[in-house]
């Protein structure tokens, strides 16, 4: 299966799922995290391996033994590739983000450059917007980190 994007349910999932995070909301949608979820990852998963190496998709099921918040299910996905042992994370949150985590000093610095650069800069601040809203009774999200790609930005070569 070809990775064509994550359908509208999997935001609804997530965000049902951010406001009821129970037992009770996690078996009555599991069905909607298998199909509209974990197989567009499965698929993205699929897509990538030939350039980063196989990976393999974190378990939905948060740790909570240490944990204040005792919410028993993330409420994102994620999947890690080992790209020559160097582990690249792919992710989906509710609100959508892009990001890339990791960078060598040598990829910071291009990075760096292409922002700062007048055309590069332009292009990237053309597919940057403003994150939507919080979810009511969460921590806002400011400064850069506020921001989310759409389409997908490509990392600086």
């Amino acid at each position: 299966m070809g990775f064509s994007g994550w359908p509208t349910e999997a935001v609804e999932f997530f965000q049902g799922l951010r406001a009821d995070n129970t037992k009770a909301y996690w078996n009555a949608n599991q069905a909607v995290y298998e199909a509209s979820v974990r197989e567009p990852m499965a698929g993205l998963l699929g897509e990538l391996s030939g350039e980063f190496g196989p990976g393999r998709i974190a378990r939905p099921y948060r740790d909570v033994r240490f944990r204040a918040d005792k919410s028993p299910y993330k409420t994102e996905i994620y999947a890690i590739l080992d790209r020559g042992g160097q582990p690249v994370r792919a992710e989906l949150h509710v609100p959508a983000a892009l990001g890339y985590f990791g960078m060598t000093a040598a990829q910071l610095e291009r990075y760096r450059r292409a922002v700062d650069d007048e055309t590069g800069g332009a292009q990237l601040a053309g597919v940057v917007q403003p994150s939507p809203a919080p979810v009511p009774g969460e921590q806002p999200i400011t400064g850069s980190a506020a921001c989310s790609a759409s389409p997908p930005v490509s990392p600086p070569s």
